[in-house]
């Protein structure tokens, strides 16, 4: 069975869960596989509806009708900041994906936890590494 995650979004506590169909619905509105979509909502390469989406098929997997989903996501999507909406739908993504909430895992590398870390930050966008100041010899 594919796990929910229980999180506060819009007007109060919801139960998000990504099942089979959800899924089927993501690929084909998003163009991508879920994975893909996965790894660019980390990245913070993914457009915003279909964070949205992500969002509201949560709602209807976690047991709340299509509809009510719809009204909700119309209503609050976009009252929180960029990287809020993100993180949430990375949540009820990660757990589709990978059986867990990745608010719940830790960072190896760093040996932290990410569960307050915003999905556009750089343990979920990629490599730390400070940008090199030097010009490459083929710009020179």
């Amino acid at each position: 069975m594919i796990k929910s995650i229980q999180a506060s979004w819009g007007d109060g506590e919801h139960e998000f869960r990504l099942r089979y169909g959800e899924l089927d619905e993501l690929e084909k509105t998003s163009g991508d596989e879920v994975q893909i979509a996965f790894g660019k909502l980390l990245e913070g390469r993914v457009k915003l509806r279909v964070v949205r989406d992500i969002i509201r098929l949560g709602l209807i997997g976690g047991g709340m009708p299509s509809a009510d989903a719809l009204k909700l996501v119309t209503r609050y999507f976009g009252e929180a900041t960029i990287q809020a909406e993100s993180w949430i739908a990375a949540r009820i993504l990660g757990v589709a994906v990978a059986g867990r909430d990745i608010g719940e895992l830790q960072d190896v590398e760093e040996g932290e936890s990410t569960a307050a870390r915003p999905a556009t930050e750089p343990a979920l966008a990629g490599s730390t590494s400070p940008q090199s100041a030097e010009t490459p010899a083929s710009l020179a």
